[in-house]
């Protein structure tokens, strides 16, 4: 269901899934029966049935894992802008100002969990009844507006949260629309330097520029390492060929794939998933 720039989903999923996500906007779930596997590069992130999660913007690799007979989550992708207006209206509200709300420290991780509090357990509870209505009116969409709102408010105005910060660093929109520009873009083999400045309204220069300062690298060389990084989790969490897991990743083909992996970690793909998986097996 779209709210705006912003996204609410109840999903029920009987059987195992694996997928890449390409998260432009922030991602707050809970689960409500299953396990959910996040993957980084090497790293998985187990979030358990009961738990709270969320993603800042990027690309990963998540398994959805029913415990028994389903899986079941509830997912807000949430938009810079709707952070932002939150914000104001909370600064209003408080009579203060509303950089007293930001954190100077931005997050420094892409995934955090929590277990919600008695506040997120029945925004998150209340979205699953929610769930059961079908079609779009302005009841509706005033009503998931408001949750929206609420889920917002109770994580920035509750300051142990462990949500908070990571919610408050996708506060900056034109930072976050350049960068979802950028990860909706870099698994297509066509994705080029002139078509990205042309997706973000810049020239070939000063999209060089405005990305330097971001990211401090090159587009290529970002593009690339971001590639690869996502064809981690598909050699070690699947069986699918090198051959395809190039193609997923957007490489133009295979021998391109195992030239770039060899020239970043020293090995070769097929070569470095036999390696990891003997590791994993001892452990």
């Amino acid at each position: 269901m779209n709210i705006g720039d912003s996204e609410i989903t109840h999903e029920i999923k009987p059987n195992k899934e694996c997928y890449c996500e390409q998260l432009a906007h922030t991602m707050i779930g809970f689960i409500c029966s299953g396990e959910k596997r996040i993957y980084e590069k090497e790293h998985c992130t187990v979030v358990s049935e009961g738990q709270v999660f969320i993603l800042r913007s990027g690309v990963y690799f998540i398994e959805d894992i029913p415990t028994t007979s389903t899986f079941k989550q509830t997912i807000f992708r949430i938009s810079a802008k709707d952070i932002y207006r939150n914000m104001e209206r909370l600064a209003i509200d408080n009579q203060i100002s509303i950089h007293e709300f930001m954190h100077r420290d931005l997050a420094t991780k892409s995934i955090y969990i929590t277990t919600p509090n008695v506040y997120l357990n029945l925004i998150f509870s209340k979205m699953e009844c929610i769930n059961n209505h079908t079609g779009h009116n302005d009841i509706l969409d005033n009503i998931l507006r408001h949750h929206i709102d609420m889920l917002i408010a109770t994580i920035v105005l509750d300051i142990h949260s462990s949500l908070r910060k990571p919610l408050l660093s996708g506060i900056d929109i034109d930072k976050n629309i350049f960068q979802s520009i950028l990860f909706s873009s870099i698994l297509k083999p066509d994705c080029t330097l002139d078509e990205l400045a042309r997706k973000t309204h810049n020239s070939r220069t000063a999209f060089k520029l405005k990305f330097a300062k971001i990211y401090s690298t090159t587009p290529h060389k970002w593009i690339v390492e971001h590639r690869l990084n996502i064809s981690i989790p598909l050699l070690l969490a699947t069986n699918n060929q090198v051959s395809e897991i190039a193609i997923k990743c957007g490489f133009i083909d295979t021998s391109h794939y195992i030239r770039l992996f060899k020239l970043h970690f020293k090995t070769t793909p097929r070569a470095y998933r036999s390696s990891k998986r003997k590791q994993i097996a001892k452990l």
